[in-house]
């Protein structure tokens, strides 16, 4: 089956909708997810929306990664 490039590694190609695993474009500041821990990327605005949650309770990190959210969504709907 053929597939674009695009959709197989979209990091390449320049495309970067959410947080990535490597500095990518405008995903340059590094986030921990607060669930698995892992390294990603944001861009700057989430990088604000972060630190401004970070500022009214330090103990809860808000960022979650696309894959940790996706197994909340995946449990949610079973349930």
């Amino acid at each position: 089956m053929d597939r674009l490039r695009e959709t197989i590694n979209p990091e390449e190609m320049g495309i970067h909708e959410g947080p990535t695993r490597y500095p990518a474009g405008k995903n340059l500041n590094a986030l921990h997810c607060r669930e698995c821990g892992d390294l990603y990327y944001v861009d700057e605005k989430t990088m604000r929306r972060v630190h401004a949650a970070l500022e009214g309770d330090p103990s809860e990190n808000p960022f979650c990664c696309p894959r940790c959210e996706e197994e909340y969504e995946e449990e949610a709907y079973g349930h």
